[in-house]
């Protein structure tokens, strides 16, 4: 009994690990789209620049900071 609950518990840990490392690709991922879109973002003219502020969140961008952060 006490091996099936190891091996369930090494199966649980093992699918949390691949989680974390999931998590983190797609953070990777993220990190990579929001450099392109802010570099895109400077060559544009402030028109531009003002609706997509304006389109964007608060929480949006928190959101982003803190998963910049985490991948850091």
């Amino acid at each position: 009994m006490n091996e099936i609950k190891k091996a369930i518990e090494n199966v649980n840990v093992q699918h949390e690990e691949m989680d974390v490392q999931n998590i983190c690709q797609h953070m990777k991922a993220l990190q990579n789209e929001i450099s392109t879109l802010v570099e895109n973002m400077e060559q544009q003219d402030q028109s531009k620049k003002d609706f997509i502020k304006n389109k964007v969140s608060s929480e949006s961008v928190a959101l982003m900071q803190s998963l910049l952060l985490l991948i850091t």
